[in-house]
């Protein structure tokens, strides 16, 4: 099977695995583990802020920083295809109890006309925006420095704070070629995956202000997310961050590769130049077929690739395939929608 469901099944290297047997052995709870708070020190000094704060998932990282921004259930602004608007706001989440709004740019991004009506409609007090880069919803989208700094600066001016959900934002940073400083800088709080294209086995970093942070490590206790003995989990995460994140830019090549094949079909609007990253998304309905379906002809065929609901198809490229993976993949769906064409 050619495994392109999602980058968050990225096996561990051997040097992972070492460190993860010579892991400290510290309890985090009492903030007594050495490669727990090296991870969080050098997390914080790539992002730019002056603390960070590991967590065990993204989603509970996300819905930790929601809180402790302290913004009102109806004052939280939202990208309608953000994954918080799409997949964290669940019941019984917390964030369930949220009733934000939504804005839907071509970019993901407000302009500054959307933020000042809507904080003319809501008045006066604390509110949140919370922004997404990559978008999984728009295909690994990047945005750039220049259009995060004017969201951040408009939303300053209007007394907002922004968050933002960079679980892919290892990749932005290559495809944009700057540090993760420079993307994380238009923030109040960041976080970012440690279990995708950076290929830790699990965690997530949460950054800001050391005085948020404080803050959000009670949060993450009151929400079941402490971590006991977490070296076993910093340490990889730290082998991780200190090699550094290059080889992402394999996987987007490799992403470019998988475009280039699929594109021939015009039905399915793939265009490699629209592919910032590692992620592909397609419908595909005009097969004849939904989502579940395709996928799973395609598991058969010995492709595996997930459906994103309601009615796309995701492929994502990562560490664990290679170009020649890949390639062997487009030609094996080439063959499928050639077949289901007739």
């Amino acid at each position: 099977m050619i495994m392109l469901r999602s980058d968050t099944g990225i096996r561990p290297t051997e040097a992972m695995r070492r460190a993860m047997a010579s892991a400290s052995d510290g309890d985090d709870f009492y903030g007594e583990d050495a490669d727990t708070r090296a991870l969080e020190a050098v997390a914080a000094q790539q992002l730019g802020k002056p603390a960070a704060l590991l967590f065990p998932t993204g989603t509970l990282a996300n819905c930790v920083a929601v809180l402790a921004h302290g913004c009102a259930p109806d004052r939280l602004l939202l990208d309608a295809q953000s994954h918080i608007a799409l997949r964290e706001r669940a019941a019984p989440g917390p964030l369930a109890a949220f009733q934000p709004d939504f804005f839907d740019r071509v970019d993901g991004y407000p302009d500054v006309e959307d933020l000042r009506q809507w904080m003319q409609r809501r008045g006066s007090g604390s509110a949140l925006l919370c922004l997404e880069n990559t978008q999984l919803w728009r295909s690994g989208k990047v945005v750039n420095v220049d259009r995060s700094r004017s969201a951040y600066q408009a939303a300053q001016e209007l007394g907002m704070l922004v968050h933002l959900d960079g679980a892919r934002l290892f990749n932005a940073a290559i495809a944009l070629k700057v540090p993760l400083a420079a993307l994380a800088a238009t923030t109040d709080s960041v976080m970012v995956s440690l279990c995708k294209g950076l290929g830790a086995p699990i965690g997530a970093i949460l950054a800001g202000e050391s005085p948020f942070i404080e803050n959000t490590r009670k949060l993450r206790t009151l929400l079941g997310g402490t971590l006991r003995l977490s070296g076993c989990v910093a340490a990889p995460a730290l082998v991780a961050f200190r090699a550094g994140y290059a080889h992402i830019a394999n996987d987007h090549a490799k992403a470019q590769l998988l475009a280039a094949a699929l594109s021939r079909f015009d039905m399915l609007g793939i265009r490699p130049e629209q592919i910032d990253t590692n992620i592909i998304l397609f419908r595909s309905a005009p097969l004849g077929l939904g989502p579940a379906e395709f996928v799973a002809l395609a598991g058969q065929a010995g492709v595996g690739i997930s459906a994103l609901p309601p009615d796309k198809v995701r492929l994502v490229t990562h560490r664990d395939v290679s170009e020649k993976d890949v390639i062997a993949a487009g030609d094996i769906l080439q063959r499928l929608i050639v077949g289901r064409l007739g």
